[in-house]
């Protein structure tokens, strides 16, 4: 059996890697879906019998050429199982509608796995679905199972709840892990600016403020920031070393701070040592399912 690694980020890479399916399964393919075309290596490339890269898209027309070029890919490759870790999203429902894939193993996709996750029904999304012959029941009854860092708190899952016990030390031999992070501090950002209600002025001021009075040591931009944030702090590139927070939580302890990042919560669930600060704020929109990030941070700050 072969299996497709169907990939947003890069922990849908690390996450399927660390599956025993994936001992099980004899060549393994890597299908990244990203906004970062000059991204020109993901992590692990050298564990994959081929890497495809499509170019995310949203609008409707371009996402049913998406289809398209997927469907080209799919029909070169062979494969049976499929790892993802979003089932609400329509191209990542089509590839797993495709009728090669036999098999689905849904990994961890963050906080949306601790709440009671309820998919988009938006008509446009419909639509789009019905013309490609997406039919959700028929691809939940695919999944077998949901490996997840903290099954029995896991609310949104498919199939057997599994454990999903990352192999921290052999994706830290072969990432790139800035060692300066061990023992020290590190602000992870959030674009609130961008839907409003907060501007990125007010936004860098905040999280200025909150630096100077921590003595924070980094901080990591959102992957969607924009060019305007001023935040007088040292850029700690976790992209560059190909790797993610939780990696660099498997195999060193470190402080991190944010309003509602999904990694003050899944940091501490694979190295409790980790030390988690949330940040609340009036002007910092909290999005839905928070509350199990608050219940388990170490401490919690007002501003």
């Amino acid at each position: 059996m072969n299996m497709l690694v169907l990939a947003r980020k890069y922990n849908d890479i690390f996450y399927a890697i660390s599956t025993d399916e994936w001992e099980k399964t004899d060549k393994h393919y890597l299908l990244m879906i990203t906004d970062r075309l000059d991204i020109v290596s993901y992590p692990m490339e050298n564990m994959f019998d081929g890497v495809y890269t499509i170019h995310s898209s949203t609008g409707v027309l371009e996402i049913l050429k998406e289809t398209k070029t997927i469907n080209k890919i799919l029909s070169s490759l062979d494969y049976d199982i499929v790892t993802t870790s979003n089932l609400a999203i329509v191209v990542n429902m089509f590839v797993i509608n495709n009728r090669k894939t036999k098999k689905v193993i849904l990994l961890e996709d963050g906080i949306m796995n601790y709440y009671d996750f309820k998919s988009s029904r938006r008509l446009t999304k419909l639509i789009v679905m019905a013309f490609l012959g997406i039919n959700e029941r028929k691809i939940q009854k695919k999944i077998t199972c949901t490996y997840l860092l903290s099954p029995d708190e896991a609310v949104y899952y498919f199939g057997e709840k599994k454990k999903l016990q990352l192999k921290g030390k052999m994706f830290a031999k072969y990432a790139r892990l800035n060692e300066s992070l061990r023992g020290k501090s590190i602000f992870v950002g959030q674009n609130f600016y961008v839907k409003g209600g907060i501007t990125i002025k007010e936004y860098s001021d905040m999280v200025n403020r909150i630096i100077k009075e921590n003595k924070i040591d980094y901080y990591l931009p959102h992957t969607m920031s924009k060019e305007g944030e001023d935040i007088k702090c040292e850029i700690f590139d976790v992209l560059g070393s190909n790797a993610t927070l939780e990696i660099y939580a498997s195999v060193m302890d470190y402080k991190v701070f944010s309003f509602s990042s999904s990694v003050l919560y899944t940091s501490k669930l694979i190295n409790p040592n980790i030390k988690a600060v949330a940040i609340k704020s009036e002007k910092a929109s909290v999005p839905v399912g928070c509350d199990i990030i608050y219940k388990n941070v170490d401490e919690i700050i007002q501003i």
